[in-house]
């Protein structure tokens, strides 16, 4: 209620005790039979009209008989303005509803807040990400071992996918013999969830990846003066998290800390110091830290959409 409106309803109430008193907003006076109040403010109702105590209006609706044949209908109104109305009839009947409609009338037109309209739903939107970074295992190659990655992929909402590689620099030789290059070579595929969601600055991907790699001298020829093999597949899953951090949209960095564990271990070598040791072309691998390998890296990641 605005603070005119509030001030006319309240001179209005204080010049009328009988208005001000009434609980119902509106009052009626009436001989028997010919205008019932609650017929009046079932009609009002129906059309929407605020009957509580503490509707903004008051009114009174007076019939009388004035002549054998003729009745006088008076209303009062007080709201945004004041409103008097009468009107005369030959019977009583119909009076009712022209009570109804004079009140009706006398009142502002409704101002119930319009509900908005439903949401629209927001847009998917599709990224393409590409990273590139640098990387650290825990005992593929060494106790450290460094390296390099890359990937690519798509980021819809909390969900991301990339297909990756993964290159581990060869190490310095073991034992007295020249060794070949000894390297690690993997793929892998990457699916993620987002908890936080993707519309901060800093977003939160728990992982899982399936990788497939090869070991030991991975690009160049065999050496048959050797007797262990050379190379060898494995396969691995590594469950992880990674924090990206995008001070724009289209730019961020990004930093990862996982588990590889290791579902397939390159084989026991042909000659080897001793059984309990895995040698790849004379790199020999703990069977503890080769099984399962913690795995660190970070780096940059462009975003385009």
């Amino acid at each position: 209620m605005t603070a005119r409106r509030a001030a006319t309803l309240a001179l209005a109430l204080a010049s009328s005790p009988a208005l001000a008193q009434t609980p119902s907003p509106l009052e009626v006076i009436a001989p028997d039979g010919c205008v019932d109040a609650a017929t009046l403010r079932a009609e009002l109702l129906r059309a929407g009209v605020d009957l509580g105590p503490t509707a903004p209006w008051r009114g009174r609706v007076v019939a009388r008989r004035v002549a054998p044949a003729r009745w006088r209908l008076t209303v009062d109104v007080a709201a945004e303005r004041d409103t008097h109305d009468a009107r005369e009839a030959e019977r009583c009947e119909g009076l009712p509803e022209l009570a109804a409609l004079l009140v009706r009338n006398a009142l502002p037109p409704s101002r119930a807040p319009v509900p908005p309209p439903p949401a629209a739903p927001a847009a998917l939107r599709v990224g393409v990400s590409a990273r590139v970074g640098g990387a650290v295992a825990v005992g593929m190659l060494a106790p450290f071992s460094p390296g390099v990655t890359a990937a690519a992929g798509v980021v819809v909402r909390r969900a991301r996918a990339e297909l990756g590689v993964g290159w581990y620099a060869p190490q310095g030789d073991v034992g007295s013999l020249s060794a070949p290059r000894v390297e690690a070579l993997y793929g892998a595929l990457r699916g993620c969830y987002a908890p936080t969601g993707d519309d901060r600055a800093v977003r939160l991907d728990l992982c899982l990846d399936a990788e497939l790699g090869a070991i030991g001298n991975v690009f160049g020829p065999d050496d048959p003066s050797l007797p262990v093999a050379q190379r060898s597949l494995w396969i691995a899953v590594r469950p992880g998290a990674m924090v990206t951090w995008r001070p724009t949209s289209a730019v961020g960095l990004w930093a990862e800390a996982g588990v590889r564990a290791m579902l397939l271990n390159p084989p026991p070598a042909l000659a080897a110091d001793s059984p309990e040791r895995t040698c790849v072309a004379l790199r020999c691998l703990d069977p503890v830290s080769s099984w399962a390998q913690p795995v660190f890296g970070a780096g940059l990641e462009v975003r385009i959409r």
